[in-house]
């Protein structure tokens, strides 16, 4: 393990921090990357329906530009819903005003936060990012992932972690 744990206070400077680190993670993932590429296929698609229907039928075009709206308009939705769950979820585990710890061992990850002490296994990652502010560890098997404060770990921490993870 490391030698001893660090702590850093949360604040919600942090939070926000580490929420735009981890909404990058979760927009970018393999699994929203083909959202994405589905939503914006499909709203090419409909923006060539209403441009071929308003030079064929300018007087019908009208009605036409009703998909386009709805497929932008979810993929706004889309982005705000992920901005709006990363950010609780975070604030959920580590309230601001607390403070939180991580110590790297052999073979857990062993982090401390309001909400209790949790010793997870390495086995029980499949993938890691570090970001700026912030290091998600995706659970295997499972779209969730824990994130935790990029200031807690050292290059070492990492580089033991992606050993670990894989």
């Amino acid at each position: 393990m490391t030698d001893a744990p660090r702590y850093v206070p949360v604040d919600r400077d942090l939070l926000a921090r580490m929420s735009r680190d981890a909404t990058i993670f979760v927009l970018t993932r393999p699994l929203s990357i083909v959202v994405w590429i589905v939503l914006a296929a499909a709203l090419l698609i409909a923006l060539i329906s209403f441009g071929t229907a308003a030079a064929l039928a300018p007087a019908e075009a009208g009605s036409m530009i009703v998909m386009p709206t709805l497929i932008a308009g979810v993929m706004v939705l889309y982005a705000i819903l992920t901005v709006t769950s990363v950010r609780r979820s975070l604030a959920a585990a580590m309230p601001a005003g607390t403070s939180v710890s991580v110590r790297v061992g052999e073979d857990e990850l062993r982090v401390e936060s309001a909400q209790g002490t949790s010793r997870i296994a390495y086995s029980t990652f499949r993938r890691m990012k570090a970001g700026q502010d912030a290091v998600m560890l995706q659970l295997r098997g499972s779209s969730a992932m824990t994130a935790l404060p990029r200031l807690l770990l050292t290059d070492a921490d990492l580089e033991r972690l992606r050993a670990k993870i894989g």
